[in-house]
């Protein structure tokens, strides 16, 4: 059996000055971190799942606006696979393709031991421009110990 690590719509519009914000947002979304910390770091399949509305009256998720970025206490590295879903809460047979595709992609550069499967992840820091401050500040003790 095989295990994936699924991001799930951790995005901006669900944040406070979101176009949906969710309670809690943050604790949620540190949470989610810190097992994809624990994924990044032991070499684990993750695959985020961004999603992006095609409805044209959408009031959130709107595509091309930054609500749909994902959260950056999660951010996806561009490395990383993505999969888009356009409807909320559901999958559909073709988007189940889309996540098989992805982990094919994982499993191939892992053979391959391709980016960012070939240990030079132990050399990545962040880009600078990025403010992890909000969310460093606010995980809780020991977060990076398994």
């Amino acid at each position: 059996m095989k295990t994936a690590l699924l991001i799930i719509d951790i995005q901006n519009d669900y944040f406070p000055g979101g176009k949906y914000p969710l309670v809690s947002p943050l604790e949620a979304a540190q949470k989610a971190y810190m097992i994809l910390q624990c994924f990044r770091e032991h070499g684990g399949y993750h695959i985020h799942i961004q999603h992006i509305s095609k409805k044209p009256d959408a009031t959130f998720f709107i595509s091309g606006d930054r609500g749909t970025d994902i959260h950056d206490s999660v951010a996806h590295f561009e490395s990383e696979p993505i999969v888009y879903k356009h409807e909320p809460n559901i999958i559909f047979p073709e988007w189940t393709l889309e996540i098989d595709e992805a982990v094919k992609e994982i499993f191939d550069k892992l053979e391959k031991r391709q980016y960012p499967y070939d240990e030079s992840w132990l050399n990545w820091l962040p880009n600078p421009s990025w403010s992890p401050s909000a969310v460093a500040a606010k995980l809780p003790e020991n977060w990076d110990k398994i």
